[in-house]
């Protein structure tokens, strides 16, 4: 073989190789959407697979979920099981139900299914499983971050062997002819564990409860029967004030929940091989919650000086710049730390030039007015306070010049409103008057500024 021969060989292997390097290491994805009526098997080598509005499997439709298979839903996707849905995944290779953006909440799964259904050895974040005249096997899933499990009507369900972590419900019944059986789960850090409106037949035994808001919420008419689970503790008065039933409203039956266990049951926990895949999504707030968010905000500004006599005098109005850093406390409460710097300089100068610097520091409060989250135009209010170091100088035509520093306290209050063009990105506008407390005369200001700005949801870095 020849050295020509040889260098063609050897370039035509390279292509090859690295052809198929990028075949391995490519995303493949499968886009599923409509309707399924027939019989597919969703594999791990074929992940993941993308899930956008209704996905209806129908009555003749069977779909199996086979271990290590990916499924994530666009925002506000869901399936809806009219056949047969048999996700079992494997012990140290789960299914995962995840959300396409890493963050948005989904529908999820609804079963409507005359057939059992099953979901085991799977991760479920963001979305809900909802049953409706269904029988489901709901067994050794860890669910987190997520609407929770949802049954309505006709709902047959086995809950077993689940780990719920900060979910809005860990399991929402709400139903006639509901039964159900919730066995050797483990609800940690749910806003409500177990809610139950409306159910006919239950069996809650041998759960482990810690750290939930609520850990039962029984706002039917019937008692329910909670014998033997943990609460995290043996304080009978204890347990009793994380229960709510007919002591808080006297239309509503009891939660029988004595006798009750005495130490924690060894239950099913997520293996290290699930935990390892979610420690990103452990940052994420619940359903019901809103992220708290970072923003920073710089913009230009202009003022009106509305006393002392003396400033009004000088010039009808200055300019400056202003730079904001704040964090959201919830939905409606925002605290800011804001940077401002003022000029102004006087009009006439036939006799003298005269300069008014300012540069302040305050901390705001903002309140939001019907704030809901990606909503594109929000008003808000805000007050705040803190320094205000104040520089005036005159320079006369002598070349005499007279210069004074002080650092006096000053108040601020604004009505102002955000448009958010983009989730993470606003403009700001805002007329707000600044009141500085001054020996020689105190400072009124009228001020307009416009600022845009990003926002990160908390913590920033592991946002996508």
């Amino acid at each position: 073989m020849n050295l020509l021969n040889k260098k063609f060989f050897i370039i035509i292997f390279l292509i090859k190789l690295i052809f198929n390097f990028s075949y391995i290491f490519a995303e493949t994805a499968t886009y599923i959407s409509g309707i399924i009526d027939k019989t597919e098997n969703w594999v791990p080598k074929n992940s993941p697979y993308i899930i956008s509005g209704e996905v209806v499997i129908e009555k003749k439709g069977i779909v199996r979920i086979y271990p290590g298979t990916v499924i994530k839903f666009k925002k506000d996707a869901q399936i809806t099981v009219k056949g047969i849905l048999y996700s079992v995944g494997g012990k140290d290779n789960p299914i995962r139900f995840l959300p396409e953006d890493g963050e948005s909440f989904y529908e999820g799964i609804k079963f409507m299914s005359p057939y059992k259904n099953t979901i085991e050895n799977s991760i479920f974040i963001r979305g809900a499983i909802k049953v409706e005249g269904s029988t489901v096997d709901i067994s050794n899933n860890y669910i987190l971050n997520a609407t929770g499990i949802e049954l309505f009507h006709f709902a047959k369900a086995i809950i077993k062997d689940n780990y719920f972590f900060n979910n809005t419900y860990g399991v929402y019944v709400d139903g006639k002819e509901t039964q159900y059986s919730i066995i050797q789960n483990t609800f940690n850090k749910n806003r409500f564990a177990i809610y139950i409106k409306n159910s006919t037949l239950e069996l809650i035994t041998k759960n482990n409860f810690f750290n939930n808001t609520v850990n039962i919420t029984n706002y039917g008419q019937k008692d329910i029967n909670c014998k033997e689970n943990f609460w995290g503790t043996i304080d009978e008065k204890y347990i009793n004030g994380f229960i709510f039933d007919k002591k808080n409203n006297p239309k509503v039956g009891t939660v029988i929940f004595i006798p009750f266990a005495k130490e924690k049951f060894n239950l099913f926990e997520p293996p290290p091989a699930f935990v390892s895949l979610v420690k990103i999504y452990l940052s994420l707030k619940r359903p019901d919650e809103i992220p708290n968010r970072f923003g920073i905000l710089v913009g230009p500004l202009f003022f009106l000086p509305f006393a002392p006599e003396n400033l009004k005098k000088e010039a009808d109005y200055g300019y400056g710049a202003e730079a904001e850093f704040n964090l959201s406390l919830s939905e409606i409460f925002v605290l800011g730390t804001e940077f401002k710097i003022l000029n102004l300089q006087n009009k006439d100068k036939t006799n003298y030039d005269y300069k008014f610097d300012s540069t302040s520091l305050f901390l705001n409060l903002y309140t939001y007015f019907g704030y809901k989250p990606n909503v594109f135009f929000v008003p808000y209010a805000k007050i705040g306070n803190g320094i205000l170091i104040l520089s005036e100088q005159y320079k006369y035509s002598n070349q005499k010049t007279e210069k004074k520093n002080e650092i006096n306290y000053s108040l601020l209050a604004g009505l102002g409103f955000e448009i958010f063009p983009l989730k993470f990105l606003a403009i700001r506008f805002e007329p707000a008057y600044n009141y500085t407390v001054r020996p020689d005369g105190n400072i009124s200001l009228f001020i307009i500024s416009a600022k845009c700005g990003i926002y990160f949801n908390s913590p920033f870095i592991l946002n996508n």
